[in-house]
């Protein structure tokens, strides 16, 4: 049984146990001996501290702290991979191969190479220690296990892991997992991690925010302790004089026709933000994540023009602020 990415029961899916079939492009594998160095210059997570089989959220941004890319990268013990929408993978590697130069490293989109899936719900979790033997516990947190497939756990509101590595031993736990959970395809996981507040960068939201407008500062995505990486500078300004007045919002959308990232968001006929994407919803409308303004969140939206889809706005399922 080959993974699919076919949903049987998009309901089960977002509510019970799930296996979901994702594209095997996205990936950006990053090797070579100075890799772990390399990296730690160009993005804002502390590269050097991941250990072999977990991950961490991270991003990479120009000189003027405009957010390039969002992406999860995890360890293994031969390279690094980032994982990002598929379109945005050769950007990337265009992007982080100028500052190369005489650097042992080699930037590597994968494909057939390299393979995962998604698994969510209670469920499913007992199915998939069953043929593990264990599961990791904390966020991002990974076991690899002999055959070189990792789980690695997820952020969000419900359990999630995905599931990584060689092909051939990456279908064997899909293969296991049948009959023990419905079958669900990209766009169910995308609501999955939309439901998390996880932001994702497409062609037309790029270089337009600060990596705190998407929440990195409180996904874990930036280490105001680090040294010197493009956008450090703005970041940390950011960071320190505490002046931000939008922030990435859950938007429910009453209208479930797919819209555009890159989209405005109005409220009262004002521009006040920007769809970074959003996946219909089994339920009736969609769900996505939007840059809104922090004033305005709490308002009646509306998708696209002044008088389109209306939409309401959420905190995501972790804090904004500091607690008082």
């Amino acid at each position: 049984e080959a993974i699919d990415d076919t949903p049987s029961d998009a309901m089960a899916a977002l509510h019970g146990s799930a296996r979901f079939g994702l594209d095997t492009s996205g990936l950006l594998a990053v090797e070579g001996r100075d890799a772990a160095d390399f990296l730690h210059r160009q993005l804002s997570s502390n590269v050097l501290a991941l250990e072999p089989g977990h991950a961490a959220l991270t991003s990479c941004s120009d000189p003027k702290g405009r957010v390039l890319a969002v992406a999860r990268i995890w360890a293994t013990p031969e390279r690094f991979l980032l994982e990002l929408p598929p379109e945005r993978v050769e950007p990337l590697r265009e992007h982080l191969a100028k500052f190369v130069l005489r650097s042992a490293v080699q930037l590597t989109p994968l494909s057939t190479q390299y393979t995962r899936f998604g698994v969510a719900g209670q469920s499913a979790s007992v199915a998939l220690a069953g043929l593990l033997g264990t599961l990791p516990q904390a966020i991002y947190d990974g076991v690899t296990g002999a055959d070189g497939t990792t789980v690695t756990r997820l952020r969000g509101p419900r359990p999630r892991w995905l599931v990584h590595g060689p092909p051939a031993a990456v279908a064997d736990v899909w293969r296991g997992l049948a009959g023990q959970t419905c079958d669900a395809n990209a766009d169910q996981w995308r609501l999955l991690e939309i439901e998390a507040g996880i932001p994702s960068i497409r062609d037309a939201t790029v270089g337009q925010f600060v990596a705190q407008m998407l929440n990195l500062d409180r996904l874990g995505a930036i280490d105001f302790g680090k040294g010197c990486y493009p956008g450090q500078e703005v970041i940390a300004k950011t960071h320190y004089l505490g002046r931000l007045k939008r922030r990435t919002y859950v938007v429910h959308i009453a209208d479930g026709a797919r819209q555009d990232p890159g989209t405005n968001v109005y409220a009262s006929a004002t521009d006040v933000g920007t769809l970074l994407d959003a996946v219909p919803h089994p339920e009736g409308g969609a769900m996505g994540l939007a840059v809104v303004r922090t004033d305005r969140a709490d308002q009646s939206l509306a998708i696209g023009r002044p008088d389109g889809p209306t939409a309401r706005a959420d905190e995501p399922p972790y804090a904004l602020a500091d607690a008082a």
